[in-house]
C-alpha cells in the first residue's frame, strides 16, 4: 500500500534573515523536525488543529498537525 504524509496545519519560525524559497523553508522545517526526533524532544498534543495565535503565543519553533498513513486510512479519517 502507498503511504501518504498529510500536513493539515504547519507553522515554523524561519530565521530573521531568511530569503529562500518554499523548498528552502520546507528543508529547514524537515531538518528541525529530524533534530527534535533524534533528541526524542517531540511534543505530541491531543489538540488536533492549531492556529496562528496558538503558534505565536508559544515558545516553540514548529507546530504541525499531520498524519502518516495509507490512502485508505486517510480516507476513513476524512469521513
Amino acid at each position: 500500500m502507498r503511504k501518504v504524509l498529510y500536513i493539515k496545519d504547519g507553522y515554523f519560525k524561519l530565521p530573521e534573515d531568511f530569503n529562500g524559497t518554499c523548498g528552502d523553508a520546507l528543508m529547514l522545517l524537515a531538518l528541525r523536525r529530524l533534530e527534535q526526533e533524534k533528541k526524542q524532544n517531540v511534543i505530541n498534543r491531543t489538540k488536533s488543529v492549531y492556529n496562528l495565535n496558538d503558534f505565536w503565543k508559544s515558545d516553540e519553533k514548529c507546530m504541525l498537525t499531520y498524519c502518516i498513513g495509507t490512502e485508505e486510512q486517510l480516507r476513513k479519517q476524512s469521513e
